[in-house]
């Protein structure tokens, strides 16, 4: 199968030769996979797909109640960044559909926004469908907000917190 179109129109060139390449090496189209199975031929792609983050000046998982149990906030800190001054905060939810997708699927590309913004940058490990169904998710990324209050390990500046994530998880954590 030829894929030249979504949604919005034609696919970018490189985008079509990704799914060429996938289709050529016996990969399934996501959408016909399971979550597990889809969770799996996800992070086998991670090493391939994504340049290395860099080091940063430090990373800490930091965990605190969330609406379904312990929620884990990944904590970045861009190098160069005074270890005792407080930092503008970038949260980040991830992408996925809310069902592929973790930490460590995003490692580097939050090693590369903390190091490329010099802010901290804290990843938000939520819950994902179909074991937890809508709105868990959408609820653990709301709740990560408590991410200004003490105890997280990190000093912030809390009158300057971003959201961000990728794909539509951008406009959700906004």
């Amino acid at each position: 199968m030829e894929w030249t179109l979504n949604a919005l129109g034609p696919l970018d060139p490189a985008a079509q030769r990704l799914l060429a390449l996938a289709a050529e090496a016996g990969y399934p189209p996501f959408e016909t996979l399971s979550p597990a199975q889809a969770r799996k031929a996800y992070a086998a792609s991670w090493s391939v797909m994504q340049t290395p983050g860099g080091d940063v000046a430090s990373v800490v998982d930091q965990h605190i109640a969330g609406p379904g149990g312990a929620l884990t906030l990944r904590v970045y800190r861009g190098q160069g960044t005074d270890a005792t001054a407080p930092l503008p905060c970038l949260l980040f939810l991830h992408g996925g559909g809310w069902v592929i997708g973790n930490l460590e699927s995003h490692d580097r590309l939050c090693r590369r926004l903390a190091n490329g913004a010099g802010v901290c940058v804290v990843a938000v490990d939520y819950r994902l469908a179909p074991e937890h169904p809508f709105p868990a998710a959408l609820d653990d990324a709301a709740h990560a907000r408590f991410v200004q209050a003490p105890g997280i390990g990190q000093p912030f500046v809390t009158q300057r917190v971003m959201g961000d994530g990728h794909h539509q998880r951008r406009r959700d954590a906004c």
